[in-house]
């Protein structure tokens, strides 16, 4: 019976242990399950923390790089000419290295003139108090800062230059009181330099803040030497006003002088021409003395007896009178138009009739015409009506008429013919000469050219009277053959009421 106890009791027992191990198994294995999946879980944590982590680590590096960004992009701003266009050159430079200091921070900077090789000026700023002053008896009393800044002056331009440690420019490290110097050298022109020299604690930026320091060393090169060329620009404008005045007063010398060679040319004839009206005159006033005195010999006749020749002196008298009378307007016409010809004239341009110039300038030149050649007009009808410089035309004229007669030196004919075509004038200047060759053509215009002796004239005539209808916005041309005659054509326009 005890036995039997025993024996229920031992299977009782293992019956309980199995279901405990069969329990603890389950347990094992769900507990194995839950590690499972929470390793799964924290490794899939691990990933997106990762994820994450990188996704934010873009985010920093794109902020950082926008932000880098933004700053040089306001930096090569304020490096626009549109911030500099008000600045002289001290200003611009002084500006220039003001912006770079504020991109680099915490610098000291010098700014060097430099004319043939030599110093002109030693600017000085701290990045402490960031004011500028000029320590130029630094450079006056110090001879290795003179030789470190000859050095210098050879470096490439346009370009930065780093050196590091006091070796190469201990001057300039002295004065900059830092371990890293930035040199850079903007050549002006030929003659004019300027060095510009930053001392920094480091050197450690990224490529793109050196670019942006190329970029802006390169602009503000552009931008000075968009100045210095605006300003030789305007030099050279001053100057070419100023020798435009000076040619404008050569032509106005030219053309007096060339007028005082025609009038030269033309004294002997109106000499003449004066002098026959004068002759007559003068024989006349004698004549009419003679009969005065005839007059005054019958008054005084008591008897009524009176000479026969009181009846032909008293009807001779008044024929007298009038020849006296057209000599003496012959000659003051004559001195007239000398006058008009000769005084010096205003560029005043009035409104005038071409005939009317050309009728003047007849009158002066007519004794060279009237014994050996024939002049033929045939003007327009009606008035050909120009905006102009009476003397200045006036003076053309005499010289192609003075030009014609000469190319006719025993006889011919001068032609003159006037119309009108597409709003303009022509006047037609034709002779009867012996011409012109084609090479003699080419330069018939030109001043000082002439195939006249130096009696006749100074190779001036032509070229004076191309300026003039030129500066009457008119045109002169010519055409001739030699023993075929020459042809001048001018050209003005007429004047349009507005």
């Amino acid at each position: 019976m005890h036995s039997l106890w025993r024996s229920t009791l031992s299977d009782s027992n293992r019956d309980l242990a199995q279901s405990y191990e069969k329990k603890i198994s389950l347990l094992t294995n769900a507990l194995n399950r839950e590690r499972k999946a929470k390793l799964q879980l924290e490794t899939k944590l691990d990933e997106y923390n990762q994820k994450s982590y990188q996704a934010s680590q873009e985010l920093l590096e794109s902020y950082e790089s926008a932000r880098i960004r933004q700053i040089q992009l306001q930096f090569l701003t304020f490096l626009s000419s549109e911030h500099t266009e008000n600045k002289n050159l001290s200003q611009m430079s002084r500006y220039f290295i003001d912006n770079v200091i504020q991109l680099l921070g915490n610098c000291n900077a010098l700014i060097i003139s430099m004319h043939n090789n030599t110093p002109t000026s030693f600017d000085q700023i701290d990045a402490v108090n960031a004011n500028w002053k000029s320590n130029f008896e630094l450079l006056a009393t110090n001879k290795a800062l003179a030789n470190e800044i000859e050095l210098l002056n050879k470096l490439e331009s346009n370009s930065w230059h780093r050196y590091f440690g006091n070796k190469n420019y201990p001057q300039l490290y002295n004065i900059s009181n830092q371990n890293t110097l930035l040199c850079l050298v903007i050549s002006l022109n030929h003659t004019t330099k300027q060095i510009f020299v930053i001392g920094l604690n480091h050197f450690c930026y990224c490529e793109e803040f050196k670019q942006t320091l190329t970029i802006a060393a390169e602009q503000y090169s552009s931008i000075i030497n968009k100045r210095i060329t605006d300003v030789e620009l305007s030099h050279n404008y001053s100057k070419l006003k100023k020798t435009l005045q000076a040619l404008k007063s050569t032509q106005r010398k030219l053309s007096h002088n060339d007028k005082m060679a025609s009038l030269g040319q033309l004294a002997a004839g109106v000499a003449h021409e004066i002098n026959n009206p004068l002759s007559f005159i003068g024989s006349n006033l004698n004549t009419l003395k003679d009969y005065i005195d005839l007059y005054e010999a019958n008054l005084s006749l008591e008897t009524g007896g009176q000479d026969t020749s009181l009846e032909f002196a008293r009807n001779d008298v008044y024929e007298l009178l009038e020849s006296c009378s057209v000599g003496v307007n012959r000659v003051s016409d004559i001195v007239n138009s000398l006058k008009s010809f000769s005084k010096k004239e205003e560029n005043t341009f009035v409104i005038l009739d071409v005939h009317d110039v050309i009728q003047e300038s007849l009158k002066i030149v007519e004794n060279q015409f009237k014994y050996h050649h024939d002049v033929i007009q045939k003007l327009f009808t009606e008035p050909l009506i120009i905006k102009g410089n009476f003397g200045k035309l006036q003076q053309v004229f005499i010289n192609l008429f003075i030009n014609a007669v000469q190319a006719m030196p025993d006889s011919g004919t001068l032609t003159i013919v006037s119309s009108m075509a597409n709003h303009s004038a022509i006047i037609k200047i034709i002779d009867t000469g012996y011409g012109m060759s084609p090479k003699t053509l080419k330069k018939i215009f030109e001043p000082f050219y002439t195939t006249k002796n130096e009696s006749e004239g100074t190779g001036l005539g032509l070229s004076v009277s191309y300026a003039i209808v030129i500066n009457h916005n008119g045109q002169i041309n010519v055409n001739s053959e030699i023993d075929s005659g020459s042809e001048f054509t001018l050209t003005l326009p007429l004047y349009m009421e507005s």
